[in-house]
């Protein structure tokens, strides 16, 4: 009976002992994505500031244009792309990508955000290299 009693005390210790430590494993688990999320909010937040640069720095208007102006503005697109509710269009040239997107649910459709990046896909963020961009671009 006491062999019983002590197997028995024995197990719920052992079972209890993995009970803690998968806590502990979730409680790891939850922090990391927690980090992630934050580390991710940050990064968005960084993009949002180098676009308002490029929207500031921008010598063209490309807000409001709908797609024939857009095309004879930046010439032939490189890529054009429906998804949902938008056409992303992408105009490559030399050292420079220009991306613009267009809401379709307007009649007709018209950019409501545009994006300027390098050759590497990132954003484009000093004066000098915006310009630079516009002027291969007109």
């Amino acid at each position: 009976m006491k062999f019983i009693f002590s197997c028995s005390i024995i197990s719920v210790f052992l079972i209890s002992c993995s009970s803690v430590e998968v806590a502990r494993q979730t409680g790891k688990a939850i922090k990391s994505i927690e980090q992630t999320f934050l580390e991710n909010k940050q990064e968005i937040k960084k993009e949002a500031k180098k676009i308002d640069k490029q929207k500031k720095y921008s010598s063209i208007q490309l807000i409001g244009k709908n797609k024939d102006q857009i095309i004879s503005l930046l010439g032939t697109p490189s890529f054009i792309r429906e998804n949902g509710e938008v056409y992303m269009i992408r105009f490559d040239k030399k050292d420079c990508r220009t991306y613009t997107f267009l809401n379709k649910e307007k009649t007709p459709p018209i950019v409501e955000y545009f994006e300027l990046r390098n050759i590497n896909g990132d954003l484009l963020t000093r004066k000098n290299r915006i310009q630079d961009c516009l002027s291969e671009i007109s």
